[in-house]
């Protein structure tokens, strides 16, 4: 996996030093509109290496509401590109989601492999997320075709501090943040927290949302027609809250997750994991942190305004 991290002078230049990275991996560009000015929007589409038959058509797109001083990237993904599509009208498009970045100095972070992408930017003292691609699948390659992830981190244009627990990170998706692929090519949304103003954490009521996967273990259970445990009182290690190191001294880690809902009186299912994105505690850690486990690297990010222990997650570096 590559990994590149430096400073961008604004949302229009950051998109602009991804698609340079990409190029680097070996990715190709499929589409490139550069930025007319800081309130004009950019365009990159972009197509992973791939291992495979399947390579997804992967768009990232700069936007901006300058009355509301809010700058932002709109990401998705479609299963191929058509050059006479907009983005959201590709063949097999998913929604677009969008993660808040800034017309001013941002640092990035950028995760690349030949399979997905995921960009953390830090703006002020809060931090955004996005992932683009395939996860990695619990089944062969012929039986899941389309593995595909897009994570933003609100299903529209706010500010990275909205104080609302639809508004998270990709480890912890927010209500119509993120699409999973499924098996049989649907896209489904992919979300653990419902749209609640000032509530955190606040998990969807099954009943009320017609969710059909979520994460785990930032949502850690399905009941039918109740909301889950959504307080550490209910179950102390709900999302990490109090979880310690072990004996090794060592936070554990653990892979975050797809879980599919039960549907047609059917049982649920582990669909697969994000690839290099692991839950863990913030249990007397930092934002950027990097901690060794395993024989890896990862870098710990809080979930974009919030600093409880149970708001953090580790991308895996090396």
């Amino acid at each position: 996996m590559a990994v590149s991290t430096g400073t961008a002078t604004d949302y229009h230049d950051a998109l602009n030093k991804l698609r340079l990275f990409l190029i680097a991996q070996g990715w190709t560009v499929l589409r490139w509109n550069a930025p007319a000015s800081i309130s004009l929007p950019g365009e990159l589409c972009v197509r992973p290496i791939g291992t495979g038959s399947f390579r997804p058509a992967l768009t990232f797109q700069s936007i901006a509401n300058v009355p509301g001083g809010l700058y932002h990237w709109i990401v998705s993904g479609a299963q191929d590109f058509d050059a006479g599509s907009i983005a959201l009208a590709q063949p097999g498009s998913s929604q677009g989601f969008y993660v808040p970045i800034s017309n001013n100095t941002i640092t990035y972070w950028f995760y690349v492999n030949d399979r997905r992408v995921i960009c953390v930017f830090k703006i002020g003292t809060n931090y955004s997320s996005l992932y683009a691609g395939l996860f990695l699948p619990f089944s062969l390659p012929l039986e899941y075709r389309r593995p595909l992830y897009i994570a933003g981190n609100h299903r529209s244009q706010q500010a990275i501090t909205l104080a609302n627990s639809a508004n998270s990170f990709i480890a912890d998706p927010g209500l119509n943040a993120a699409q999973m692929m499924t098996m049989e090519d649907l896209w489904l949304f992919v979300h653990n927290r419902a749209d609640n103003t000032g509530a955190d954490p606040n998990v969807i009521l099954n009943s009320s949302v017609p969710a059909s996967v979520w994460v785990w273990p930032k949502k850690t259970e399905f009941h039918t027609g109740i909301a889950q445990s959504s307080t550490t009182a209910s179950w102390p290690y709900w999302t990490n809250e109090n979880m310690r190191p072990n004996l090794a001294g060592e936070m554990p880690l653990t892979q975050c997750m797809l879980m599919s809902y039960p549907q047609n009186s059917a049982a649920g299912a582990m669909m697969g994991a994000l690839d290099g994105v692991y839950d863990t505690s913030g249990f007397n850690r930092i934002a950027e942190q990097t901690v060794t486990f395993g024989g890896s690297t990862f870098r710990l990010f809080p979930n974009m305004y919030r600093s409880g222990n149970s708001q953090f997650m580790a991308i895996e570096e090396v």
